[in-house]
């Protein structure tokens, strides 16, 4: 028909896709290998202010000190001699899981080590809250932790991209983005570096000083406009 093909790709999957004439809208794939018709897409996910509909957690009352939020799983950075000794033998594969949590994982003790910045973690032993039955309470909890703070930490998972960015939008609050070559959305017309923390993932023993730059740098008033929906 000689009309482009729009196509729509929501997956963790992050392998090329050659299409003739089409503009192609994903969630998971790199900047550095970006085709001139793939753009970002939105990873969906629920509006957390039905959590909320009164908004109570909306205010924010004191930016003098960052908060930072984070539920969720990390890299287990104690494992203990005996499966050290195995990592080294018989040593695997690691998947992209993996470097999803060691991210998260040295994010947040970096955050942790600094005395400038207030840490919000709640750190879960399995994805989706393993253990806890009551998903629905679990799922609230989240928002709950998010809310309470005014930046969150959002990252890639098993896909290059991340839910919890968008879930953090959605709260009103600032996304401490961990670039990974990742896309973000509209990124030719959008500078996210003006509206998230930026942090390259080569970046993480920074972490907290590029908060502190980003924070420091604009008056209450700026980071309260900056997070509100």
């Amino acid at each position: 028909m000689g009309k482009k093909l729009l196509v729509y790709y929501n997956s963790d999957d992050d392998a090329s896709i050659e299409l003739d004439n089409c503009l192609l809208f994903r969630t998971s794939f790199y900047k550095s290998k970006q085709k001139k018709y793939e753009f970002a897409f939105p990873g969906w996910s629920v509006d957390f202010i039905n959590y909320f509909p009164d908004k109570t957690f909306y205010t924010i009352n004191d930016t003098t000190k960052p908060s930072v939020a984070y539920f969720g799983y990390i890299d287990d950075e104690k494992k203990g001699l005996k499966a050290l000794v195995k990592s080294i033998v018989r040593p695997t594969k690691k998947t992209y899981e993996d470097i999803a949590k060691a991210i998260r994982g040295g994010a947040c003790r970096n955050l942790q080590r600094s005395n400038k910045v207030k840490t919000n973690f709640i750190i879960r032993n399995g994805f989706w809250a393993a253990g806890i039955e009551d998903k629905a309470a679990a799922r609230k909890e989240y928002a709950t932790n998010m809310f309470q703070s005014l930046y969150a930490i959002a990252t890639r998972g098993g896909g290059n991209f991340s839910y919890r960015f968008y879930e953090i939008l959605s709260c009103g609050r600032i996304p401490i983005f961990i670039n990974t070559d990742a896309v973000l959305p509209y990124d030719t017309m959008i500078d996210w570096k003006k509206h998230v923390v930026w942090v390259e993932q080569d970046e993480l023993n920074k972490i907290d000083k590029k908060l502190l730059s980003f924070h420091n740098s604009r008056s209450n008033a700026d980071l309260i406009a900056l997070a509100e929906i």
